[in-house]
């Protein structure tokens, strides 16, 4: 539901959204075709977002720089850590419409992009 949610927000920025279940299930994706911008939840099944930052820090470092995530649980002393570590832009949830806009857009622009192709959310 929150991916759906998420998905529909971006749309309204004009963005193209592909949304999958997990990480594991993103590097896929990421595979498959470029994003310029990787939204992904910190905690989910199969590969969660700290599993997938770092499989791209080993695989695919130039994506770094294109990751937000998205956190229900930023009081939590191991997500606090790797966020404050990796210095990866967060919105926590709940989140607003602004909210999502302003890290999307600062990411899009930190990395170099207009936003005007595809965006990968977990």
């Amino acid at each position: 539901m929150i991916a759906t949610l998420l998905a529909e927000m971006l749309g309204l920025d004009g963005h193209r959204v592909d949304t999958v279940a997990n990480g594991a299930m993103a590097l896929g994706q990421l595979r498959e075709r470029a994003y310029d911008l990787i939204v992904s939840d910190l905690q989910m099944p199969v590969l969660d977002g700290r599993g997938l930052y770092q499989e791209l820090e080993r695989s695919r470092p130039e994506l770094l720089g294109r990751i937000v995530f998205v956190t229900g649980n930023v009081e939590h002393p191991v997500w606090r850590r790797f966020l404050s570590d990796t210095g990866a832009p967060y919105v926590a949830k709940p989140f607003t419409i602004e909210a999502i806009h302003r890290v999307t857009q600062q990411a899009l622009w930190a990395g170099g992009s207009k936003g005007e192709t595809g965006l990968q959310y977990r």
